[in-house]
């Protein structure tokens, strides 16, 4: 049985609908299918959507996230299908092959008769449109801004809201996070989880701040990053231990396992250090009971999933171990992943964004902080659009 590698567009209007379109010839005339084509010799399965949406309906489109592959038997030949989440960067979606087209709703998904591979990608479709529509994040304080009114600093503060939670992930090294947040018109007086992912002071260093203003809500937090004193040896030798605030006990969560926070929100904790650990790590240190400093291992590191997306805090237990041990389906990875520019080689970053593109290729990756500039252009060569850097 012969096989074919085809692409197909998963078109969102940006508000709530979704493009399909009917078939015009062929064996499967008058079937629903999303648009797209074979894939030719020499493109990437990005740039022949891109290509194949123009030929069929004069469109040029943004080729976001792809959300699943489709692997289906026909009975004449043997469909492999990379579907993307696409939207419209100009163009009037002109029909020029289909007898058809409409825009669906949510619940009019499952109305119209789809061709057997494409009816393969709707619960994803439904599911990731659902985390679209419910979830949020927004970066308080990072190393980077593009925003003429924010601050910078070397730390990272993210707000994650979905529909059951708003959780701030990490505060930075300071109240900045807290001044960005209300030049955004933020409020984070109703934040119910505070996330703080290990317990350097550029991820710690504002918690105290946070909670004079916040009385409420619950800090996540490992057992192993309280009270310890953590040293960096990048350039002089200097403290990067957190001021640590007291916590009343009814508000303190400490997770020394893995284990479920409330319905949705999931931490991992004690990562297996399985594949390659960040070569940035060399130089972070921990003092131990004798008073002497020892490289850091990290079992103070945590990770954090929410219905989908999996924040890595500064990964440094190494982004692929964390992916690995995450036992949840993961379409979106946020945070720093500890690759600092002049560490890893460029052939060990090239290795690494191939595996990253094989083996978690409907994940987005979104990465700054402690991620380098140049690391990053490293990434994207292999990974293009599937890694973005972000900024507050």
């Amino acid at each position: 049985m012969k096989s074919i590698e085809v692409v197909a567009a998963i078109i969102f209007d940006g508000k709530d609908h979704i493009f399909a379109t009917q078939r015009g010839y062929g064996d499967m005339k008058d079937g629903w299918e999303f648009p797209g084509g074979k894939i030719e010799p020499g493109e990437t399965p990005e740039t022949a959507l891109q290509r194949e949406i123009w030929e069929e309906l004069e469109t040029d489109i943004e080729v976001g996230q792809r959300l699943q592959v489709v692997e289906w038997d026909y009975p004449k030949f043997h469909l492999t299908m990379h579907c993307f989440w696409c939207t419209v960067k100009h163009g009037r979606l002109t029909l020029k092959e289909h007898e058809a087209a409409r825009w669906l709703t949510i619940d009019e998904l499952d109305s119209v008769d789809w061709l057997p591979a494409d009816r393969q990608i709707i619960g994803t479709v439904k599911a990731y449109w659902r985390t679209l529509c419910t979830m949020k994040w927004t970066v308080l304080v990072d190393n980077r801004t593009n925003h003429p009114e924010l601050e910078t600093e070397h730390g990272l503060s993210i707000l994650l809201e979905t529909d059951r939670h708003r959780i701030l992930l990490d505060t930075g090294a300071s109240d900045m996070f807290i001044r960005n947040a209300q030049r955004l018109g933020i409020d984070l007086s109703s934040v119910d989880y505070v996330f703080i992912s290990h317990g350097h002071s550029d991820h710690a260093g504002g918690l105290r701040h946070f909670m004079e203003m916040n009385k409420t809500a619950k800090v996540i937090v490992s057992p192993e990053a309280i009270g310890r004193r953590f040293f960096s040896k990048r350039g002089d030798l200097h403290s990067i231990t957190a001021q640590w605030p007291e916590i009343p006990e009814g508000r303190l969560l400490l997770m020394d396992n893995s284990s479920e926070v409330c319905e949705g929100l999931y931490v991992m904790a004690h990562i297996p250090q399985v594949h390659a650990m960040p070569k940035g790590n060399k130089v972070l240190y921990v003092q131990d009971v004798n008073g002497d400093l020892v490289l850091d291992d990290f079992c103070h590191e945590l990770a954090l999933y929410a219905d989908g997306l999996l924040f890595t805090g500064c990964a440094h237990s190494g982004l692929e171990n964390i992916l690995a041990a995450c036992p949840w389906p993961v379409h979106t990875v946020v945070g720093g992943f500890h690759l600092l520019d002049g560490q890893e080689t460029e052939e060990e970053l090239t290795a690494l964004a191939e595996r990253l593109k094989a083996y978690y290729p409907q994940t987005q990756f979104y990465t700054s902080h402690c991620t380098g500039d140049r690391v990053l252009e490293v990434l994207r060569r292999v990974m293009g659009n599937q890694v973005q850097g972000f900024c507050c």
